[in-house]
């Protein structure tokens, strides 16, 4: 059963990520416009449950957009359904979830991304015959997240999907799509 909740996590923190970054690359720590980017790469996610830690990558796109305002950035991940052979290939849905509030900067030539606080928000979530429910999703982007020369690196840490015992991260590494 605790395997079962390991691979859950680490699935929700696979998930496609959609992000927004910017080509204005003059000075350092200013804010920076928002134009939408998509990226195609890796995302490799790691999970500590219980003292026992997991690793995996999947080839995953993210893509950054601006909120509503144009203020802030959304960090947008997509829903899918997965079969996962280690669990006698069964079938997890997660929903999609959004990552708000994320700053964009200009920084040592290219983007940083970052955020205050930890964000919460809500996914839908179903393992094998279980009924879709909503769940939440909390966890913090790492200010070590940027875009430069068209690469993205974002990190989220400190990921937990609703009473989830133990915590994720996950690292997305990639190119802009042109």
């Amino acid at each position: 059963m605790k395997k079962r909740f390991v691979l859950m996590a680490a699935l929700v923190a696979s998930l496609s990520v959609f992000a927004s970054c910017d080509d204005d690359d003059d000075n350092d720590n200013t804010s920076a416009t928002i134009p939408t980017a998509k990226y195609a790469g890796k995302a490799t996610m790691a999970v500590s449950v219980m003292g026992q830690n997991f690793e995996f990558a999947t080839v995953d796109t993210l893509c950054i957009a601006p909120d509503s305002k144009g203020e802030f950035a959304n960090i947008s991940f997509a829903g899918r359904n997965v079969s996962v052979e280690q669990m006698g290939g069964m079938t997890i849905t997660i929903g999609s979830f959004v990552v708000d509030s994320v700053v964009v900067s200009s920084a040592n030539g290219g983007l940083k991304l970052s955020r205050e606080g930890k964000f919460n928000t809500e996914t839908s979530f179903a393992m094998g015959m279980a009924p879709v429910s909503s769940k939440s999703v909390s966890g913090s982007l790492s200010d070590g997240s940027t875009i430069k020369d068209g690469d993205v690196n974002v990190t989220i840490t400190d990921i937990v999907v609703g009473e989830m015992p133990g915590s994720l991260s996950l690292v997305f590494e990639g190119e802009e799509i042109k």
